[in-house]
């Protein structure tokens, strides 16, 4: 949509420019094309020729650094063109997102962090963003950033398992059982068949001597996830303790 008000604006004042666009566009959409396709060489190729012919298109520096990126596994030519595409258009959340998601597989932690913020300063619901960053924190071993940013994210969408868990397993590690069970419960009340959720409510059951709840969260676990070994060990213990 952004490509074709632009194209029929610049129809109407310079037509060099009109031109110009019109071969940019068509471009980016054929090194779009290829992308999808896996031929990252020929993207490659078609997004420099949109760039040549218009070298302020932000869509097409992105695009190209998520072509180096995720296609060419050459991390410094994605960061360099995101980072243009930025340069460019600073309200492209999305192109702030994927260049912390960048930094972080580089595990440059702060540059990581700088632009992850960044994009959820740009698009507060985004949930790829705030997930990103809580585990850019819980990787960091910043146990309390971590949970802090696991909250943020719970407040705008209140049944996420992957940061239900994450938090419940965070505060079982800081000894807050409390918090921990209320979180796992909730966890297993919005996917019942979330094995991890169900062994780490055993875990703490058998800990504070429950073992008839603990009993039960682990035959949750193994119906859940029949491979899950631990569970496996841990049920079998228990019933060897009560003969």
């Amino acid at each position: 949509a952004f490509l074709s008000l632009l194209l029929f604006q610049l129809l109407f004042t310079v037509p060099l420019q009109a031109a110009q666009s019109d071969t940019a566009s068509r471009r980016y959409e054929q090194g779009l094309a290829l992308f999808r396709q896996g031929k990252y060489d020929a993207a490659v190729d078609a997004l420099q020729k949109a760039i040549e012919a218009r070298a302020e298109l932000a869509e097409a520096h992105y695009l190209l650094g998520l072509v180096y990126f995720t296609g060419k596994r050459q991390p410094a030519e994605a960061i360099e063109e995101i980072k243009k595409a930025i340069k460019i258009n600073p309200g492209f959340s999305q192109a702030h997102y994927d260049l912390g998601r960048i930094y972080l597989s580089q595990g440059k932690s702060l540059e990581a962090e700088q632009a992850l913020t960044r994009a959820i300063q740009l698009s507060p619901r985004s949930e790829e963003a705030h997930l990103a960053l809580a585990k850019l924190y819980e990787r960091d071993h910043a146990a309390n950033k971590a949970i802090e940013a696991y909250r943020a994210l719970l407040a705008l969408y209140p049944d996420h398992p992957e940061a239900l868990y994450s938090l419940g397993q965070l505060y079982d590690s800081q000894g807050n059982t409390q918090e921990a069970h209320r979180t796992l419960d909730q966890l297993t009340r919005v996917a019942p068949n979330h094995a991890g959720g169900w062994y780490l409510l055993g875990k703490i059951a058998e800990r504070e001597s429950n073992l008839q709840e603990a009993t039960e969260a682990y035959r949750r676990a193994v119906a859940a996830k029949p491979e899950l070994v631990d569970a496996h060990y841990n049920l079998g213990f228990i019933y060897r303790s009560q003969g």
